[in-house]
């Protein structure tokens, strides 16, 4: 498919914003540190926004060719759809999960762990469930390896279900479907919350928390832009009615209505409201700004031309693999960068001096791939 650009914008924001995120956790910056010091104490925010947005593409891209305004594709069967899908992340995700296996075991004082006192097994048998993709529905193996690997885990469980979710937005419409999926999900994680709640120690405390980096919970993330994907015409502006079918709801009722809502009032609230909302509220007030945030990117006429420019197309084309090394990458250098550095100095130094790294490194990684992928499928 096409790339778009304002596709390649949004991938490339998200990109910077989990790489500043994970900047900010290995040099946190106060709230009081001068006048950038209250948007510096923000940056977190960067990070869970990021990954909505990377969900929102996902859900996009995936779509595009089965609900999009061409629909030139049939719908996919399960088995081509997940030997083309997983091939592709794999040919990227193997190799690093590899190298950063083997730094844990061989090398660790080069890298910060999650885990410093696990066992060569322990990591090994945290390696088999990072291969499997089902690191995630365990608390011992979470955070094993690399943090930021537990998006992999979620990533292939909406593979799993995409060829039958894609046949429910065909078979519903995209409205229903997406409302459906919305609702469902998130009353789901609201009754979850509700029973780990009554006993704060409880296992069901331990599921609720798991239940948040995995499915169904994550899937209104993916629903949205699967719907973005039925909705985009260039003719769509940002707030109106996109090519419907009969008998389906309205855009703004039915989609972005609660939304557009939630938004409205929590701004003419205190700013920090959305930081005291229990779960799931608070994470749904953060989808909303994602889903105004990719509308506002579709809407600004600047978009196309900034998404379709080098430097962006160049980030955006790496970004996969930037997101598998950068989280090692920032803790390994962080800790030997000499502690004389004042911590925004650090801050600045880290931010160019590894983001330019992790960009060549990640073209190596894109090479690899490219090779193995040549290897194995031909091409």
């Amino acid at each position: 498919m096409e790339r778009i650009p304002h596709v390649e914008l949004l991938r490339a924001m998200a990109t910077v914003g989990i790489f500043v995120f994970h900047l900010w956790s290995v040099v946190p910056l106060s709230a009081h540190g001068g006048l950038f010091g209250p948007v510096l104490a923000r940056l977190p925010l960067l990070g869970t926004l990021g990954v909505i947005v990377f969900n929102l593409i996902t859900g996009f891209v995936l779509s595009m060719p089965y609900l999009g305004p061409q629909h030139r594709r049939p719908l996919p069967t399960a088995p081509d759809f997940w030997r083309r899908r997983f091939s592709r992340i794999c040919l990227h995700y193997y190799p690093a999960l590899l190298l950063w296996t083997l730094l844990w075991i061989i090398a660790p004082a080069w890298i910060v762990r999650s885990e410093p006192d696990q066992s060569p097994l322990q990591v090994l048998q945290a390696f088999v469930t990072h291969l499997l993709f089902v690191h995630t529905l365990s608390a011992s193996t979470f955070f094993a390896i690399v943090p930021a690997f537990w998006w992999l885990g979620l990533l292939a469980q909406f593979y799993l279900v995409f060829p039958w979710l894609v046949r429910v937005f065909v078979g519903q419409g995209p409205g229903w479907a997406c409302l459906e999926m919305c609702v469902c999900s998130w009353v789901l994680w609201t009754g979850l919350i509700y029973v780990a709640q009554q006993d704060a120690g409880s296992r069901m405390a331990m599921v609720e928390y798991l239940a948040y980096f995995n499915l169904p919970v994550r899937l209104p993330e993916f629903a949205i832009g699967m719907w973005l994907a039925s909705a985009w015409t260039r003719q769509w502006p940002i707030i109106g009615a996109p090519r419907q079918e009969a008998g389906q709801p309205p855009l703004i009722a039915v989609t972005l209505g609660p939304l557009l809502v939630g938004v409205v009032l929590f701004a003419l609230l205190d700013p920090a409201v959305p930081a005291r909302l229990a779960s799931p509220f608070g994470h749904i007030y953060l989808v909303g700004w994602c889903v105004l945030g990719v509308l506002a990117v579709r809407r600004w006429s600047g978009a196309a031309w900034l998404g379709g420019g080098r430097p962006i197309l160049q980030l955006a084309a790496a970004s996969y693999s930037i997101y598998l090394l950068h989280q090692p990458l920032l803790g390994a250098t962080e800790r030997w960068l000499p502690g004389t550095f004042s911590p925004p100095t650090r801050f600045v130094v880290l931010l160019v001096a590894v983001g330019v790294l992790c960009y060549e490194v990640a073209l190596v990684l894109d090479h690899l791939a490219t090779r193995l992928a040549r290897a194995w499928f031909g091409n």
